[in-house]
């Protein structure tokens, strides 16, 4: 006679989240089908495990793997260990020159100390194109955690400058007469009211509609 003693997994008496700051305990929770007074079955918790991980990515906390650890006590409550996410150490910005850089790093809320969130920061990024144009000038503003250097942020700002200045639509008036009245120059920042000046100024001359 073979005889097969199992022990079952034990009851889940509760779930114990720890870790978790910018998630609350009842958003975990909903995100899991392993629930107290249920047997602990293995397959699910695995599956829930996978849910709370794509749940905060979706959120822009990456870098990490979420649930760190999971440990059953023998009265059937489980532990689950979070880390939501990279915590930002410096943010690096490059290419302004408009624009001072305590200035920039004001408009931000990824700040050191902070859990990275993928979606905070393009909201950075949007704030930071913002404060350009608010400021009359063009600039493509990017940036993106730093693969190598867990904790570090690159902000890279190319502002736009003139690189060639072309003239067409006129038959009568020749290109120099018209360069002469330009204040921009190839090299010099963009600005809305740098172009709005060299517009009058053109349009001053009453030589054109």
């Amino acid at each position: 006679a073979v005889s097969f003693i199992v022990i079952e997994n034990p009851t889940v008496s509760k779930i114990v989240f720890t870790g978790n700051k910018q998630v609350s305990n009842d958003i975990l929770n909903a995100l899991m089908d392993t629930t107290a007074g249920q047997v602990l079955n293995t397959n699910t918790l695995r599956d829930d495990v996978q849910k709370i991980n794509s749940y905060y990515d979706k959120l822009g906390f990456i870098g990490t793997r979420h649930v760190q650890d999971i440990r059953i006590d023998a009265n059937g409550t489980v532990n689950i260990a979070v880390k939501e996410g990279v915590t930002v150490v410096e943010v690096d910005v490059s290419g302004n020159q408009v624009i001072p850089k305590p200035v920039i790093l004001a408009t931000m809320k990824t700040k050191p100390g902070t859990v990275f969130s993928g979606q905070v920061f393009n909201e950075d990024l949007n704030a930071i194109s913002s404060l350009y144009k608010d400021a009359g000038f063009s600039a493509v503003v990017d940036g993106s955690p730093d693969p190598d250097k867990p904790g570090y942020v690159d902000v890279t700002i190319c502002e736009a400058r003139i690189g060639a200045i072309e003239i067409a639509g006129n038959g009568v008036t020749k290109d120099y007469v018209i360069r002469r009245l330009l204040r921009l120059r190839p090299g010099d920042l963009v600005s809305d009211a740098r172009l709005r000046r060299d517009y009058e100024n053109i349009y001053n001359t009453q030589f054109f509609k």
